[in-house]
């Protein structure tokens, strides 16, 4: 799951770090059964001036990643995008969508998939905020309803803390953790692993003091 909002004075991209394996069904003379997991993996890749985060297929998802950050345009990035799929080789072309933070306030969402059986690339430009990964994820409500372009950075981040944080609630078998990185007038910045505690924590917190104001505190979370 991630969100990507354009800020006053930069962008944010905050993603989830849980990556869901299913492994492959079991050969014959294999004995027990296919289990799923998951592990804990940065789905955010950073370059000297665009940011990319990527979901679905983290093996896919890692090679797009790196393609766009050493050849990706945003004066033509439909563009790019298909030249990018069209070197990505078959028996590793799995489903991926992401996002893409260019300098100074440019924010693109990408997919690459199957589309009627045949293999597609889209990219587009966001206005403001966009979603990829989980996008029906209920938690979206909260950047929908508070978002505020007029904001900067810092006073977004909360916010983007906050929503990853609520979608795990929502489905826990597939989004997990906390990565952010900010884009501003300065550079690139991943925010360090304290400040992503500080705002886990604020997540948890606000969410206690939202099921109290629901239920006026007779109820405990």
């Amino acid at each position: 799951m991630q969100i990507g909002m354009i800020a006053s004075d930069g962008i944010i991209l905050a993603s989830d770090t849980q990556a869901t394996h299913t492994p492959e069904k079991l050969k014959n003379g294999q004995v027990g059964r296919a289990v799923r997991y998951h592990t804990n993996c940065s789905k955010i890749r950073t370059g000297s001036e665009i940011v990319v985060s990527y979901a679905q297929d983290v093996k896919t998802g890692d090679d797009v990643a790196n393609a766009i950050l050493s050849t990706f345009t945003a004066d033509a990035p439909q563009e790019a995008l298909e030249r990018i799929a069209s070197g990505i080789p078959e028996d590793n072309r799995n489903p991926v969508q992401g996002l893409i933070a260019a300098s100074p306030f440019q924010l693109f969402r990408f997919q690459l998939a199957k589309i009627d059986e045949v293999w597609t690339a889209t990219c587009e430009a966001s206005v403001g905020l966009d979603y990829s990964g989980d996008m029906t994820n209920a938690a979206i409500y909260w950047a929908e309803r508070y978002y505020d372009e007029l904001l900067t950075v810092e006073q977004l981040l909360p916010l983007a803390g906050y929503m990853i944080t609520c979608s795990h609630h929502l489905n826990t078998a597939g989004i997990g953790g906390l990565e952010i990185v900010t884009s501003d007038s300065s550079g690139i910045h991943r925010v360090s692993r304290e400040r992503i505690l500080e705002l886990r924590r604020q997540a948890n917190e606000t969410d206690k003091q939202v099921f109290r104001a629901v239920f006026g505190g007779k109820i405990s979370l």
